[in-house]
């Protein structure tokens, strides 16, 4: 209604308000066709780039194959609207698309309209070949579905067609019919352009006195729709002015609300700031207190571990002076036996373990390799001291090379020694000792198994207690700084074995530890 006034500024009110509704609603207007008037009416006021961005929009808000039709209408729009603009490459682009779009539609009614207007675009760029065979399909179909506007265009733009080919008798025919159908529909702009081009043919065919009277019927259409033309300007200026002022109105309200948010933006930015740099000093204490825990923290597990340290190389200390007086008198009675040969290998493997134990004591780590090799002299001096009284073995994983994993030294070493001493020492049968590593994780688990008469027998597991040497207990805690946090009671086990008539059958002792 506003519309057809010429009230562009409220036509365009009550479409945007439809609109509105559409996005709220369902099963009213389309909201794609409600753009489409917005995008008439800018078009209308030579408001073309706007026109282009609103048609745009209206071939966006298409969201379904019901909706093909009016994609072709915003297709067709956009098309006209960069011939506009003289990018012609768009509009090709664009008119291509409706046709393809539109014969997927049943009615012949959008694959008219859009033939007429590729037709007509290509007629301006002079592609007359190609421009009449897509009027002439147009004109086919107008006249078979009784279309009669897409007709009289079609009719009108091959017989411009046939005026530039010197077809007369053929452009002749084509403008009158054209006339005839827009008589019926009163247009009188196109009435105009037919008479006009109806004059040109006859001027060319030398029908001076038909030109003149087509002329003359041109010049009586052309002033009554030149003072129609300048009423419609005149309401287009209004609209156009009324449509700037709104917008004006538009601009400053949106300036206005825009202040409105930077103040308030200003108060927000401060509260955030002054949130900010609280939680930063926060931060900030957090930190150095963690710091000064974590400081606290590494200096106690220092002092433990340098502590630790201290437990076992004086413990080894005192081991060693043990050992030594041991393993002299054995080479001694070896000597006065005459076993010259005993006495030899003896001393050679008492020698090699002295090594390994000095080298040992000054590093916090060697090779698996050192650790198992150090093992073994200990367990054959013990076994030569016994006269053979128990065999041993030594297994260690496959999966696991010797030579390049290190491990903090002597760790079963304090096991070994309780499992020979207080377990096949006084074993009547003959005794037997086993000792193996395995690769688990990122972790390697030892184990050691005796046959010997079991803690209970050699006084080591007392009811409701446990009793553990204080190399057992040092080695403990070196599993436990070793393992740090994670470290579990289940990481070091002590099991009795027993036979099944429930007679001892020795001791296994079972501990992980990590490695390099």
């Amino acid at each position: 209604m506003y519309f057809k006034l010429g009230d562009y500024e409220n036509a365009i009110d009550h479409f945007y308000k439809a609109i509105e509704l559409t996005q709220q609603f369902s099963g009213g207007v389309p909201e794609g066709t409600l753009l489409l008037n917005v995008g008439n009416i800018y078009y209308q006021t030579g408001q073309i780039n706007k026109a282009l961005n609103l048609y745009q929009q209206a071939l966006n808000a298409v969201s379904s194959e019901k909706d093909l039709r009016l994609s072709v209408h915003a297709m067709l729009n956009i098309g006209k609207m960069y011939e506009k603009l003289d990018q012609n490459d768009s509009a090709r682009h664009y008119f291509e698309q409706s046709i393809a779009q539109s014969k997927k539609i049943d009615n012949q009614e959008p694959l008219t309209m859009s033939y007429n207007a590729f037709g007509k675009f290509l007629m301006k760029s002079a592609d007359f070949d190609k421009a009449e065979v897509f009027l002439t399909d147009a004109l086919k179909l107008a006249a078979a579905n009784q279309l009669l506007n897409e007709t009289a265009k079609a009719s009108m733009n091959l017989g411009s067609i046939a005026f530039e080919r010197a077809r007369l008798s053929d452009a002749r025919a084509f403008y009158m019919q054209s006339l005839v159908l827009n008589k019926q529909q009163n247009y009188l702009f196109q009435q105009m352009e037919n008479l006009q081009g109806l004059s040109r043919v006859e001027e060319k065919d030398n029908n001076h006195v038909k030109a003149l009277e087509y002329y003359k019927e041109y010049l009586l259409l052309n002033d009554s729709l030149f003072n129609i033309q300048k009423q419609e300007q005149i309401t287009a200026i209004e609209g156009k002015l009324n449509l700037q002022l709104k917008e004006e109105e538009l601009q400053n309200q949106a300036l206005l609300i825009e202040q409105q948010n930077n103040v308030l933006r200003q108060g927000r930015e401060r509260m955030v700031y002054l949130a900010v740099v609280g939680f930063l000093l926060i931060i900030i204490i957090v930190i150095l207190f963690s710091r000064n825990r974590l400081k606290q923290s590494r200096e106690k597990a220092l002092l433990e571990q340098k502590q630790l340290e201290t437990e076992y190389r004086l413990l080894r200390s005192q081991m060693n002076p043990h050992f030594l007086f041991n393993a002299l008198n054995s080479i001694q009675a070896f000597i006065s036996e005459n076993n010259t040969m005993q006495a030899e290998l003896y001393l050679s493997k008492f020698a090699r373990l002295m090594r390994y134990y000095l080298e040992s004591s000054s590093k916090s780590a060697i090779t698996l390799l050192e650790e198992v090799d150090g093992l073994r002299l200990n367990i054959e001096l013990e076994r030569l001291r016994m006269n053979n009284a128990f065999d041993f073995s030594v297994d260690v994983d496959a999966n696991i090379n010797l030579e390049e994993i290190e491990i903090a030294p002597m760790l079963a070493q304090p096991f070994v020694e309780n499992a020979i001493k207080h377990g096949l020492r006084t074993k009547k049968e003959h005794g037997f000792l086993e000792l193996s590593y395995f690769l688990e994780n990122n972790y390697i688990r030892c184990r050691i198994q005796d046959n010997g008469i079991g803690r209970l027998a050699s006084g080591l597991r007392k009811t409701n207690e446990t009793h553990e040497s204080k190399g057992i207990e040092l080695t403990r805690r070196r599993l436990m700084y070793l393992h740090g946090k994670s470290y579990k009671d289940e990481m070091l086990q002590v099991m009795d074995l027993f036979h099944e008539n429930g007679e001892p059958a020795g001791t296994q002792i079972e501990f992980i530890f990590p490695y390099n």
